[in-house]
């Protein structure tokens, strides 16, 4: 009987031991930050955000083609920021001289994102934006489940159990008429909205030379009335190929590409 009800209560024990392990992280690093290694990088992180590591195992490649694309001097906008694991690389090999610029509308993440930004002391050189970025400007839906990485601007999209907020939307050509200062590199990471998102930013791609490395949902695009075949033949108008992560020419799209002239 003694065994039964000890078993009975080791969930509730693990429970407690979870709690108190995530109270003194939170009490050890509340100021100064957790510290973490991404690839090469170290960086300071809120304790919520230490699985940016799993995230960067999960996205090695994407990463590494950030910290090889974003350089001195450039503008760098993370379109899906989240907590900042790619703002965080950018922000680190632009300098002062260079800007990253972060969207990002899920109420939860944007608070870490900032607090992870201001962690690491690159206040000067990023701007965090709390606007979810599509083809237009205005108000919208959107779905989110607290920090996780898995919000939605349909809710066919998002988890079962995620809250439905209104956002505001900007495009990214609106954004750049009104700061003046269009990208050299973009991330876009939008859960099957990517079609909207790139025909929203057509005059800032068309103006210079931009690198966009972009994640495709291929299960989410038609929710948002898109397919591979529309992504690619938009692109191809406006003069962008298809790459892999080490610049490799594709024929066709996969999971993690990179668009450029």
């Amino acid at each position: 009987m003694k065994t039964t009800r000890l078993i009975r209560r080791l969930p509730l024990v693990r429970h407690s031991l979870k709690r108190c392990y995530e109270i003194g992280l939170r009490s050890l690093y509340a100021k100064r930050g957790m510290p973490i290694a991404v690839g090469n990088d170290l960086f300071r992180v809120a304790v919520e955000s230490r699985t940016m590591v799993s995230s960067y195992e999960g996205e090695e490649a994407v990463y590494d083609a950030m910290a090889r694309l974003a350089g001195d001097r450039m503008t760098v906008f993370d379109i899906g920021a989240n907590e900042g694991l790619f703002a965080l690389c950018a922000a680190k090999r632009v300098g002062s001289g260079g800007r990253v610029v972060c969207f990002e509308p899920a109420p939860e993440a944007l608070r870490l994102l900032r607090h992870n930004i201001r962690l690491n002391g690159f206040q000067s050189r990023v701007d965090v934006v709390g606007k979810l970025v599509a083809d237009r400007c205005g108000w919208e839906r959107f779905y989110v489940n607290g920090k996780s990485g898995y919000n939605s601007q349909s809710k066919e999209a998002a988890p079962s159990h995620a809250d439905p907020i209104q956002v505001e939307t900007v495009s990214i050509d609106a954004f750049v008429e009104a700061t003046g200062r269009p990208p050299d590199v973009v991330k876009i990471d939008v859960e099957g909205a990517e079609l909207r998102v790139l025909q929203g930013m057509e005059a800032a791609l068309t103006r210079g030379d931009v690198f966009v490395l972009c994640e495709i949902h291929p299960a989410c695009l038609g929710i948002f009335h898109a397919s591979e075949r529309d992504i690619v033949a938009f692109m191809e108008r406006i003069g962008f190929g298809i790459y892999d992560m080490r610049m490799h020419r594709l024929t066709a799209l996969q999971q993690h590409v990179i668009f450029a002239k």
